[in-house]
């Protein structure tokens, strides 16, 4: 129970800090409802379980769906009336969706939200430990080494420039 509190609250900060937001038209409206799906990107897979948050950065409040059924698709009702910043809570994290939703009064609307879940690569090797094991390119003073080196050569390429090699400059009369 305290991670899905944890990432209502993630939630919340990372719609909330978006800029964007624009104030609801009228004053007592009919509220809003939306409705989609929410599935991975390079499968086009549902991701069941996954919440949606739709926040509104105008009053701060956030509404969450819940979970998504086993085809990925949510239901997001009583929505007053304004322009929502989207998030995706699922259990490998949380995704913030770059587009506001703008709701109208009375206003049902459907979004298909997809995701792209990090991948992580099994490319790197591992010694008898599960430590991983350093190679001439993975390791850190190689590149630090590196670094140092291509500074040295562009201190010595712009100093060598500047010590008298230009040419005089205009005189004006």
């Amino acid at each position: 129970m305290r991670t899905r509190s944890l990432g209502r609250s993630l939630a919340a900060a990372l719609i909330l800090t978006l800029p964007g937001g624009l104030a609801p038209v009228g004053a007592a409206e009919a509220l809003a409802t939306l409705t989609g799906s929410i599935v991975r990107a390079y499968d086009d897979a549902a991701i069941p379980g996954a919440r949606l948050h739709a926040g509104d950065p105008r009053t701060g409040r956030v509404f969450s769906s819940s979970p998504a059924g086993d085809d990925g698709s949510f239901a997001l009702g009583d929505l007053p009336p304004s322009s929502y910043r989207l998030a995706v809570e699922a259990d490998d994290g949380l995704y913030v969706v770059e587009t506001p939703v703008l709701m109208a009064p009375g206003m049902a609307d459907t979004v298909n939200v997809s995701v792209h879940p990090f991948v992580e690569r099994e490319s790197r090797r591992h010694d008898d430990n599960g430590d991983d094991e350093f190679t001439f390119w993975n390791n850190p003073l190689t590149a630090s080494l590196s670094f140092l080196g291509l500074a040295a050569v562009a201190g010595a390429l712009i100093g060598g420039k500047s010590e008298g090699s230009g040419t005089p400059s205009p005189t004006v009369p």
